[in-house]
């Protein structure tokens, strides 16, 4: 269970009112979700109505879901099994590549990527998916596949993750991030791919 979930209400800070119990499917979407900051920094930069492709999901996707037409790309079959409607799912397995640094890394499968991302859209949440430490890197490994626009990379506490962000700064050219710490050292950051 996600350390945002309050163990004692089950409910996930403000988003869920304190005397209201979470049914098990919010508990399981609840487990992997952005934090409350990063969450409520998405609804404050990103107008409602915009598309967002978010590389993970979770409770966030179910908000996000009410303001945003989401694309979820997601590997993973039991996160499959909690859908949530209106969200446009994408089943991306995840499949090996080789970045400079490794013998082999795991990331979703880019050619259904291709196919199914949508043309247009004003943001991308990466926060998947989990996996080795590297995980992420197939981000910016597979840059060329995204457009340029707002980036929010989650766990940049991470130095992988961190890492990540700045190759992708350093591929877009981007010169500034705005870094969150939220809480035990735990941060996210966002880039403007449009700078």
């Amino acid at each position: 269970m996600s350390k945002y979930v309050d163990k004692t209400t089950n409910t996930i800070n403000r988003y869920v009112a304190k005397n209201k119990q979470l049914s098990p499917e919010e508990l399981w979407l609840a487990r992997g979700s952005l934090a409350t900051a990063a969450i409520n920094s998405v609804l404050q930069n990103i107008k409602p109505g915009s598309t967002i492709i978010e590389l993970g999901s979770g409770f966030s996707t179910k908000l996000f879901s009410q303001y945003y037409s989401i694309y979820a790309v997601e590997h993973d079959l039991k996160w499959l099994e909690h859908k949530i409607d209106g969200v446009n799912y994408i089943h991306a397995p995840l499949k090996e590549y080789k970045p400079f640094f490794s013998d082999k890394e795991l990331w979703y499968d880019v050619e259904v990527l291709k196919r199914e991302l949508p043309i247009d859209y004003e943001a991308i949440i990466v926060d998947g998916p989990s996996g080795s430490k590297f995980s992420r890197y197939g981000f910016v490994h597979n840059l060329d596949i995204f457009k340029r626009c707002n980036v929010l990379f989650d766990d940049v506490h991470a130095v992988n993750v961190y890492m990540v962000m700045i190759e992708t700064m350093n591929k877009w050219q981007v010169n500034n991030a705005l870094l969150y710490n939220i809480e035990r050292d735990k941060a996210f950051a966002w880039i403007n791919g449009n700078e």
